[in-house]
């Protein structure tokens, strides 16, 4: 988007600011095809673009949620309900500083594949850093959905709560991408694991939380 519309609010919903955060460029990333079982899927295409900006806020109690959102998902994800007209809400929380007066947000290590192999085993260090030495624990997460595709690029964003993706059978949270054992993420280390069967494109929510 240019501009990228992100919508604060305080805790009672209320709006505070709304910024417009103009297109900086975008870097394309290439899938890791060092594996040799990978025969890479047409029309895949991956880009990154970050924006940037500096904001200063004063401190209110209950703190902040930043939000923005943007409509659609690929039409050949298999294991949501309708994703053509399902967006995504991307949301961070600045906590009030009673609760913590300086905080950094954990960051994942590394990039989680872009594509992986059906019938073999994925191992993959999901692990994060937090620059407070916070402790962190894992966990398989829902996404949020958000807008769709009568207004793809809400201005603002809404404040919370978002309602999360829906999953099709017998896909959920325990299961996004099917397969035996079903993924799974270890809450200490940030260890994935899974061994999908199925071809097919997906949407998978991987969350950390800091204590």
């Amino acid at each position: 988007d240019d501009p990228a519309i992100v919508s604060i609010y305080n805790a009672n919903g209320q709006i505070v600011q709304t910024l417009q955060l103009h297109f900086p460029g975008a870097t394309h990333i290439d899938p890791d095809l060092t594996d040799p079982c990978l025969q890479l899927p047409p029309g895949i295409c991956v880009e990154q673009a970050i924006y940037k900006t500096v904001l200063y806020l004063p401190p209110i109690a209950g703190g902040y949620n930043l939000a923005y959102q943007r409509c659609c998902r690929n039409n050949t994800i298999v294991n949501i309900y309708d994703p053509q007209n399902t967006g995504a809400t991307f949301t961070a929380h600045i906590p009030d500083a009673a609760i913590a007066s300086c905080n950094s947000s954990p960051h994942f290590n590394n990039y989680p594949p872009i594509v992986i192999c059906v019938d073999k085993p994925l191992i993959f260090d999901h692990s994060a850093s937090d620059p407070d030495g916070d402790s962190l624990a894992y966990s398989l997460c829902t996404p949020y959905q958000g807008a769709d595709a009568l207004a793809p690029q809400p201005n603002p964003p809404p404040p919370p709560p978002y309602d999360p993706i829906v999953w099709i059978p017998p896909y959920n949270v325990n299961n996004q991408i099917g397969g035996s054992p079903v993924m799974n993420i270890d809450a200490h280390t940030g260890l994935l694991t899974a061994y999908p069967t199925a071809l097919g494109q997906f949407v998978v929510g991987v969350c950390v939380d800091e204590y």
